[in-house]
């Protein structure tokens, strides 16, 4: 009888094995493309894209290009720092704080121009991924006039959520029964591929969202957390399952890594930093997760962790100039601190890039910028911080970058793309 039992236990071990959708840890029908992926590229807009690229300072659309149709240069600049996606981020009309209705730009050509573009970078043998909130549409929004109260989420006297400290701008969809928001967001996502054929979906905020309670009347399961739960992860299946009917290899994304279950019926994820990751519980999983840092040995620490990179305008920082030396050695004002940390960092990412060590009298630079960030938070706005060390210590910085100028010297973006192109692909960590 044991040993009966005991087969039947293997058996249904097996079956359960055989029904669970995945390879490793990636989902069985993740396409090629995707799995070979390790990077991708935010052209513009970074500091909404993603928990991932909060740090990176914004550019706007409108300094890079006038019209969709010169979307394909954004993957001239991917492929300058090793990626072959294009990551599109405030591409929709009223820009991204009207989140709900997703139209393209009228002011860059709209739908036809925002097609010839996407396909423009397609005949390049590039690939396209959209923004797409799944958790929050903007009070003022088309659909939210017609459709917000019924389907957002209350509290217990109530009044609709606020968003963090944004007030009273968004409303927060509830994904459940009596919502009909999983519907609205998974067709939204259907439209996308079937006009414009994108590659794929980045679903913002959707990775961090679970145990919500929700007071709305309209949604009789909102006080069980577990419904919103269930209906997070249904929403992510949905706009998966809907996408892929229309284009079969497309992948969805998202913001956040928090939740196995969220993460189980995805293609990828973001999270804030490589030292974030590693103390996930699920870590030796190896979810395919993108995250980022400013610094060229972390990008490259990433990288060898099996983890992909995020990657953003800021790598193209050129050479600094005479002038900026001269300011970074000044006191440095409260509010400047963060400038001045970047200018950091891409310093030492040119002596990186270059195999050259800082000189003995530098010291090392994460403590010197720990520092900063330490005394910056310590002082009233008007005051400054004043370090002759640091003085010194720029001035042993400029001397060794002068020192590339007698010789043909890499920039960051060019290490940076030597790095990720020599990374091995998904399927080889796998």
């Amino acid at each position: 009888m044991l040993s009966r039992n005991l087969h039947r236990l293997t058996v249904l071990i097996v079956m359960l094995m055989l029904s669970t959708p995945r390879i490793g840890f990636c989902l069985v029908d993740t396409p090629k493309w995707w799995r070979e992926t390790r990077s991708i590229y935010c052209p513009f807009a970074a500091s909404g894209a993603g928990s991932a690229l909060l740090k990176f300072p914004s550019d706007d659309i409108d300094s890079r290009i006038k019209s969709f149709e010169e979307l394909p240069e954004l993957l001239d600049d991917a492929r300058k720092l090793g990626s072959n996606v294009v990551y599109l981020v405030d591409w929709w009309e009223g820009g991204y704080e009207m989140k709900g209705n997703y139209e393209p730009y009228a002011k860059f050509g709209g739908p036809e121009a925002f097609r010839k573009g996407i396909q423009g970078i397609h005949k390049k043998g590039g690939r396209v991924i959209l923004y797409l909130e799944a958790f929050i549409i903007s009070r003022k929004s088309a659909i939210a006039q017609e459709k917000g109260r019924e389907w957002a989420m209350m509290d217990k006297d109530g009044n609709y959520y606020p968003y963090y400290l944004t007030g009273e701008r968004f409303y927060l969809m509830y994904p459940g029964k009596g919502s009909g928001w999983t519907r609205y967001i998974s067709d939204k996502a259907k439209e996308l591929v079937q006009k414009y054929q994108i590659d794929g979906i980045h679903l913002d905020s959707y990775g961090y969202q679970w145990n919500w309670v929700d007071y709305n009347p309209l949604h009789p399961e909102g006080r069980n957390p577990e419904s919103f739960n269930r209906g997070a992860v249904e929403l992510v299946r949905e706009v998966r399952r809907k996408m892929r009917a229309a284009k079969p290899d497309c992948i969805v994304m998202l913001e956040g890594n928090e939740f196995p279950e969220l993460l189980d019926v995805c293609d990828g994820a973001q999270c804030e930093s490589l030292d974030i990751l590693l103390k996930k519980p699920w870590h030796c999983q190896q979810y395919k997760i993108f995250t980022s840092d400013f610094s060229l040995s972390e990008m490259r620490r990433i990288l060898d962790s099996g983890y992909c990179v995020l990657l953003t305008p800021y790598s193209f920082t050129v050479m600094p100039s005479e002038t900026e030396f001269e300011r970074m050695k000044r006191p440095i004002p409260r509010k400047g601190w963060y400038d001045r940390i970047k200018k950091l960092h891409h310093w030492d990412n040119i002596l990186y890039a270059n195999g050259i060590s800082p000189p003995p009298q530098a010291v090392d630079l994460r403590k010197l910028r720990t520092i900063i960030e330490w005394k910056s938070y310590r002082i009233k706005p008007a005051e400054e911080y004043e370090s002759a060390h640091y003085s010194r210590t720029v001035d042993a910085y400029h001397s060794a970058l002068c020192s590339l100028l007698e010789k043909p010297y890499l920039l960051p973006a060019d290490a940076l793309r030597a790095m990720v192109l020599q990374a091995e692909t998904w399927d080889d960590i796998r």
